[in-house]
C-alpha cells in the first residue's frame, strides 16, 4: 500500500476528509503534526508528532518554522521524513514544508489565498515563496485557481483542482432529526438554522447571532444551532456572551464532534448558514447539503457551483445586520411545499458534484509524480 505523509493538523475535519478519500483510493496516510496539535481530538488513524517535543511549546508560527529546519537537518544526516510530503495550509505547514527541503505538495485554504493581497509585505512574500516552490498546488474551485494565478502569479499548469466529495455518514435521517430536536427541546414544526463553521471573526458568528436575536423577538419558534469546533478562544467568549441574550433558542454544540455526531446536528436543521468574509467551496457546506439542509450563503465567487440550490445573503458591511435579519424572516416564511422543493434541488446539486470516480481519478493524478 502506498503511503502519503501529511504535514497537517490531525484534529482538522478537512484533513480527516483527505485521509478518508485516500483510503478509498487504496492509499495510507500518516499525519505529522506539531506536538501541541497531536492530542485527544485527533480525527485520523495514524497521527504522529513531528520534531522535538519542546518545539510544540513554542508559539505556532515559530514552531512551524523551526520544525521545518529540524526536518532539513534530519535529511542532511540521512534521516529524511519521506520522499515527499503533502502540506495542508500554506502559512503554517506549508512554511514547514518549504523549510524542510523536501519535495512537497500544498493544499491551500481559501482564507490564506483570498486575504493575502491585504496582508503585510512579509506575509505575502512568505505565501508566494511557499507556493512557488511546491511541486503541485491543490485548489478547491475555479475561483481559487484564478486567485492563485492572478493575485499570486502561480503558473496555472501547477495547480490541480480537486473536490473531495462528502463522507457517506453525511446523509439525512429522520431519526437523527427527531433525536437532535428532542435533545434541544425544539418542536418538530419549528424552523432551525445551523452554522457549521469555525467560531472566528472570518465567519462572523457574532453578527449572525445578533441578527438572529433581533429576528427571534418576533418568531418564538425559531432556533439557531452553532457548532463550536476548533474555535478561536477569545472570539468564542464573545459568541458565548452574545448568546446569553438569545432567549434560550441559540444552542452551542461544544467541543470536537465525530462525523456521526455532526451529521445528527445537521439533520436537525432546515437551513445551513455560511457568511464568511472569504471562502472556498467548503466541505462543511456540502456535508450540510447531504443532510438535506438548504444552504444560505453569502454571495462569494467560490460558491458558484451550488448557485441553483442556495438562498443568498448580500454581505455589504454596512447593511449586513439588516440583510441577515431579512434572511431569517424570509426563510422562516417558507411553506412546507417550498421547503420540499428546495431540499429536492439541494439533493440534485450535491449528487452532481459528488462523483466518486472523478474524485479518485484526480487524487491518483495528483500523486502520480511522487511514487
Amino acid at each position: 500500500m502506498k503511503t502519503v505523509n501529511f504535514l497537517a493538523n490531525p484534529s482538522s475535519p478537512h484533513v480527516r476528509q483527505w485521509d478518508m478519500v485516500l483510503q478509498q483510493c487504496g492509499m495510507q496516510t500518516i499525519v505529522h503534526g506539531i506536538t501541541q496539535q497531536v492530542g485527544s481530538a485527533v480525527l485520523v488513524k495514524h497521527a504522529r508528532s513531528v520534531g522535538p517535543s519542546w518545539l510544540g511549546r513554542l508559539p505556532a508560527p515559530l514552531a512551524y518554522a523551526l520544525t521545518g529546519l529540524w526536518l532539513r537537518f534530519q535529511s542532511i544526516f540521512g534521516k529524511p521524513l519521506a520522499n515527499f510530503v503533502h502540506a495542508h495550509n500554506t502559512s503554517g505547514y506549508g512554511l514547514m514544508a518549504r523549510l524542510s527541503g523536501l519535495p512537497y505538495i500544498i493544499t491551500t485554504y481559501g482564507t490564506e489565498i483570498y486575504t493575502a493581497p491585504h496582508k503585510g509585505f512579509w506575509y505575502r512574500r512568505m505565501i508566494r515563496s511557499v507556493l512557488t516552490h511546491a511541486q503541485f498546488i491543490t485548489s478547491s474551485s475555479p475561483q481559487m485557481t484564478d486567485a492563485l494565478v492572478n493575485q499570486l502569479h502561480i503558473p496555472r499548469q501547477r495547480i490541480q483542482e480537486i473536490y473531495l466529495g462528502v463522507a457517506p455518514v453525511f446523509l439525512f435521517s429522520e431519526y437523527a432529526r427527531k433525536k437532535g430536536r428532542s435533545a434541544l427541546c425544539i418542536p418538530p414544526e419549528a424552523k432551525v438554522w445551523i452554522a457549521n463553521r469555525r467560531m472566528t471573526p472570518l465567519y462572523r458568528t457574532v453578527e449572525l447571532v445578533q441578527a438572529f436575536i433581533q429576528f427571534s423577538q418576533q418568531a418564538s419558534d425559531a432556533h439557531l444551532i452553532l457548532i463550536e469546533g476548533d474555535a478561536d478562544a477569545g472570539y468564542r467568549q464573545q459568541v458565548h456572551d452574545t448568546v446569553t441574550r438569545g432567549f434560550g433558542r441559540v444552542h452551542i454544540i461544544r467541543g470536537f464532534l465525530t462525523q456521526d455526531q455532526l451529521a445528527q446536528w445537521l439533520c436537525t436543521a432546515d437551513f445551513s448558514i455560511s457568511i464568511p468574509l472569504s471562502d472556498q467551496l467548503s466541505s462543511s457546506i456540502l456535508e450540510s447539503m447531504r443532510c438535506r439542509t438548504v444552504p444560505v450563503l453569502g454571495k462569494l465567487p467560490a460558491y458558484q457551483a451550488i448557485t441553483g440550490a442556495a438562498e443568498w445573503v448580500r454581505l455589504d458591511h454596512k447593511e449586513l445586520h439588516a440583510n441577515l435579519v431579512e434572511m431569517f424572516r424570509s426563510t422562516n416564511a417558507f411553506t412546507a411545499e417550498e421547503m420540499l422543493k428546495k431540499q429536492q434541488l439541494t439533493s440534485i446539486v450535491i449528487n452532481e458534484l459528488d462523483r466518486k470516480d472523478v474524485i479518485a481519478k484526480a487524487v491518483h493524478a495528483l500523486y502520480q509524480f511522487s511514487f
